[in-house]
């Protein structure tokens, strides 16, 4: 179990020769199950973030839109109206909003790499999900605590969107990146 977890500080510390690695990985398994613990800690963590009064509604606070987005329903509709029992529906809904995100996100980000210039070899969708879950990383380390949530917020975006792809999908084209800088620029019209 040991060499699993080292994983997740592999990518955050040597992105590029993880992502090298991770070319050569068969199969769905690995990325589902890191993808898996990804979601399980940061519902987790996240909620009792929250519930120990940390504010998640905004970019500084909380790294991922999902965490804001759960946070502003459990703060309004769900704590008022079910009060300490809302604690495990929030991380049900924190968890459900990642495998959302992830379930629309990897085709597309497959598709725009594809298209943009990203080579066409087969394993192209299971390569792009493997860019969106472990590009999700770095948010494990904190992007529940405000101040720290920003940085591994957009750390997390360059892996998904540049890092990843770039290796993984193997487009190194201009193009390939008006995603991350899409993503960037309305991370910072929240922040300001």
């Amino acid at each position: 179990m040991r060499p699993f977890f080292t994983r997740f500080i592999e990518i955050v510390i040597n992105p590029d020769w993880f992502f090298e690695r991770a070319e050569d990985e068969d199969g769905w398994l690995l990325p589902l199950t890191h993808f898996g613990v990804l979601v399980v800690w940061l519902s987790f963590a996240s909620v009792i973030a929250w519930v120990l009064g940390v504010r998640a509604d905004s970019p500084v606070s909380v790294a991922l839109l999902a965490q804001r987005v759960v946070f502003t329903y459990w703060q309004d509709v769900l704590m008022p109206g079910m009060g300490p029992t809302s604690i495990p529906v929030a991380m049900l809904l924190v968890m459900l909003a990642l495998i959302m995100t992830a379930i629309v996100a990897t085709p597309l980000l497959y598709l725009w790499m594809r298209y943009t210039g990203g080579s066409d070899e087969p394993g192209g969708l299971r390569r792009a999900f493997q860019a969106v879950a472990y590009g999700l990383t770095p948010v494990a380390f904190g992007g529940f605590v405000p101040g720290l949530a920003l940085g591994l917020g957009v750390y997390a975006l360059v892996l998904m969107l540049y890092t990843g792809p770039a290796i993984l999908l193997r487009n190194r084209s201009v193009f390939g990146y008006v995603p991350l800088i899409f993503a960037l620029s309305l991370m910072l019209l929240q922040v300001w």
